[in-house]
């Protein structure tokens, strides 16, 4: 993603040697309530989605569209957290770590100290993540309380079973995919 709205909270958080591509994976927004339209924003016909208060799931294969959904959702957000709520300074050392559990710290430290009216935004995060880190991930986005819209490329079947498994609303995008 582009312009990324959280680069203060990852400038107060995070170390500065902290990987680019953990940095590149997650934005802000404000929340989504409700069913939000995307007529001519994706690949083929218009698309519209109903969006859980927590964990949602933008599923499909490369050029899809994942991204650009994340970007449309991006411009209706905030350029940046307001003055009155930006996190305290800090720092997290997130030394010897792998590049997943980098991912799983930073999402956590996020997810803490993002406010409530505001929906995380996590793209191609689980093609970093093993079987046993992606699972642990998943369990972190789904119970924190918060709205999360992440994008995958998984197929029907592995999206449908996390959806159930996390009870996460999820999009399937894709040529004669049915929405």
């Amino acid at each position: 993603m582009q312009n990324c709205n959280m680069e203060k909270v990852f400038e107060r958080c995070l170390p500065a040697g902290a990987l680019p591509a953990v940095r590149g994976h997650f934005d802000m927004a404000w929340s989504v309530s409700g069913t939000m339209a995307f007529g001519g924003v994706l690949p083929g016909d218009d698309v519209s989605f109903r969006f859980s208060d927590t964990l949602n799931i933008v599923c499909g294969p490369s050029g899809s569209g994942k991204t650009r959904l994340l970007e449309v959702i991006k411009h209706n957000g905030p350029d940046s957290l307001p003055a009155n709520e930006q996190p305290a300074q800090m720092q997290i050392d997130l030394g010897p770590l792998s590049p997943g559990q980098q991912l799983m710290s930073s999402a956590q430290i996020v997810l803490e100290l993002m406010p409530y009216s505001y929906c995380l935004l996590i793209d191609d995060a689980l093609e970093h993540l093993d079987r046993h880190m992606r699972q642990r991930f998943l369990d972190v986005l789904a119970n924190a309380e918060k709205q999360v819209i992440l994008t995958a490329s998984l197929d029907a079947d592995e999206a449908k079973k996390i959806s159930d498994d996390f009870n996460a609303s999820f999009l399937m995008l894709g040529p004669g995919v049915a929405v």
